[in-house]
């Protein structure tokens, strides 16, 4: 089965068409959300933060001679435990030895300060899938007063 390499959690994660290379912006391992001291948090519902995140994901082959596809997803552990789950992916190592598989998450869903896990999960290409964890990356969550000046 296809062997993850790295995971790595930023604001933003590109490929250029031409060259393949990839470019990570903003790599991301802390939020820090701040409120006025006037106005302090009663309580932290649930919600989404519009903080736009990728996880970008490089794959290598089992057995490089070994053409393969694998199926991929994230879960997020959030830091009372409860577990979200994506939709699947499917990364094709067929063509090349390696490829990368970028998720892309517009917001946040937000469950109070803690550290949420963002838990990298693979299984080979098969139905039902056999999931196992790849990687999982870390986000701190921090929620502070706007220091007055």
């Amino acid at each position: 089965m296809a062997k993850n390499q790295w995971a790595i959690l930023c604001h933003r994660a590109s490929v250029d068409k031409d060259s393949l290379v990839l470019s990570l912006l903003e790599i991301t391992e802390e939020l820090t959300l701040s409120y006025a001291p006037q106005n302090p948090p009663a309580n932290f519902d649930r919600g989404l933060l519009p903080v736009p995140l990728h996880l970008a994901t490089h794959w290598i082959r089992s057995e490089a001679s070994q053409p393969e596809k694998f199926k991929t997803k994230v879960n997020l552990r959030f830091p009372n435990l409860e577990v979200l789950a994506s939709a699947e992916n499917v990364g094709d190592l067929t063509q090349a030895e390696r490829t990368r598989v970028i998720f892309q998450l517009q917001s946040l869903p937000f469950a109070g300060p803690g550290r949420y896990i963002f838990e990298l999960l693979h299984s080979p290409d098969q139905d039902p899938p056999d999931w196992s964890v790849a990687a999982e990356v870390p986000l701190d969550v921090k929620v502070q007063p706007v220091p007055s000046s």
